[in-house]
């Protein structure tokens, strides 16, 4: 298991936030089952995905100190950096829009749950 700075060690019990941003044009470095899609860098990692929030596998990590789900209300918003804004209200089944936004967060950023 390696270090939270590192690729084998952020992942697991950890709390975060990641700030919105635009996603890197080259493949990930790694695409998890849900479809999240990971890039590594010397700084830190870049996440591109449809959900954060408490309870991301064993993680808390949260996108510009918002957690969203599925179900989350996502704006149009285009002076924010990633084009939304994340608003913590529900929204029904029917209206889930699948947004994917990518957020990046230095190792340092990193810190593990009590």
């Amino acid at each position: 298991m390696g270090s939270r700075k590192s690729p084998h060690g952020f992942s697991n019990n950890t709390r975060a936030n990641f700030v919105s941003c635009e996603a890197p044009t080259t493949e990930p470095d790694y695409v998890s089952r849900s479809g999240s899609r990971y890039w590594y860098t010397d700084k830190g990692v870049y996440r591109e995905s449809d959900h954060f929030g408490h309870g991301v596998r064993s993680c808390d990590w949260t996108l510009d100190g918002y957690g969203y789900g599925y179900r989350m209300h996502l704006w149009p918003d285009p002076s924010s950096p990633s084009g939304w804004v994340i608003d913590g209200g529900f929204m029904h089944e029917e209206e889930e829009i699948g947004v994917y936004i990518c957020g990046f967060c230095p190792w340092e950023g990193f810190a593990r749950k009590s």
